[in-house]
């Protein structure tokens, strides 16, 4: 069975051999053999309790939604698989023990997923379970959840534009123009209809959150929101589609994983939406609500212009 794994650049500080904080491609190329002794031993596949043979098929610099690099490996079994138990240690213990791995099982259409963590290191899977529509609906539904509440920057950015909001009209308004920009462009770039470089996107999403923040402090009309809103929204989904393309599609569900994953995406959305939209609303009648408005506006921009410098490796001392 063949195993993908990415490894984000920070992550791959494990191999860093200078000890200068960063590691180049000269270096990775350079010490493969180290590098598949620490993969062997940090990512044991076991079938019905027998170890399974790993071997490092090859490794290549890669942009997802971070730049890193990808380990293709191929692990083979002495009997048929049946049920698979992973064992996954890297780096929590000398490197990053709050360190979170996204695992996706692809198996002839049948999926599983989890998130592996230091107090959650083993995921077993049977293979014997039944292969369906509902399998993978469920789980690319959970992993678009998953992404929108691990997501800060989308849900800053909705958070910033209900800021100004004075009615239940406006907000449904404006969550319906990020819906329907976003899902435009996540079914176009997930069908690979149009391409991006994902380190401009996440820049200009990180931007799209200080201009509506600035817009609140300038005291734009919630009227016209809706349009910026799409807009942006339309930026907003090549990032979704980004995060997907790292997990991949299904070919066998791939239009009905893709819509799960947008439906999960908007369930998510709307779980906020939900939550802080009566909370604002009531400050909308407090006398300070100005001051509070523009605080917040203030945080919101100055967390976007660090996020655009960071994405875009302008800060000291970050690549």
């Amino acid at each position: 069975m063949d195993y993908e794994l990415f490894m984000p650049e920070m992550a791959m500080l494990v191999f860093d051999m200078n000890r200068d904080g960063a590691v180049t491609w000269d270096e990775v190329d350079a010490q493969r053999a180290e590098e598949e002794a620490y993969l062997r031993e940090h990512l044991t596949l076991l079938n019905e309790e027998t170890p399974m043979r790993m071997e490092l098929v090859s490794v290549k610099p890669e942009k997802k939604e971070y730049a890193g690099f990808t380990f293709s490996l191929r692990y083979v079994a002495e009997q048929p698989v049946k049920e698979l138990m992973l064992h996954y240690n890297l780096l929590f213990d000398d490197l990053d023990p709050t360190h979170l791995s996204q695992l996706l099982i692809s198996d002839s259409g049948n999926l599983e997923q989890g998130i592996l963590s230091a107090n959650s290191r083993t995921f077993h899977y049977a293979s014997d379970r039944p292969h369906s529509f509902g399998a993978a609906f469920r789980a690319y539904l959970l992993l678009g959840i998953e992404h929108i509440w691990g997501g800060a920057d989308h849900l800053l950015f909705l958070f910033a534009l209900l800021l100004i909001v004075t009615r239940v009209k406006d907000a449904v308004g404006i969550v319906t123009a990020f819906t329907a920009a976003h899902s435009i462009t996540l079914f176009l770039a997930a069908t690979d209809r149009i391409s991006f470089e994902p380190r401009w996107i996440e820049a200009l999403i990180a931007l799209s959150i200080g201009y509506v923040a600035v817009e609140n402090l300038l005291g734009q009309s919630v009227r016209v929101r809706w349009a910026i809103t799409f807009g942006f929204g339309l930026i907003h989904g090549l990032g979704f589609a980004g995060a997907l393309g790292d997990i991949g599609l299904p070919p066998a569900y791939l239009l009905s994983s893709l819509l799960a994953f947008n439906l999960g995406v908007e369930a998510g959305q709307l779980v906020l939406v939900a939550a802080a939209l009566p909370l604002l609303l009531l400050l909308r009648r407090q006398r300070w609500h100005r001051y509070w408005l523009r605080g917040a506006s203030c945080l919101v921009l100055a967390v976007s212009l660090y996020w655009v410098l960071d994405r875009l490796g302008w800060l000291p001392g970050l690549s």
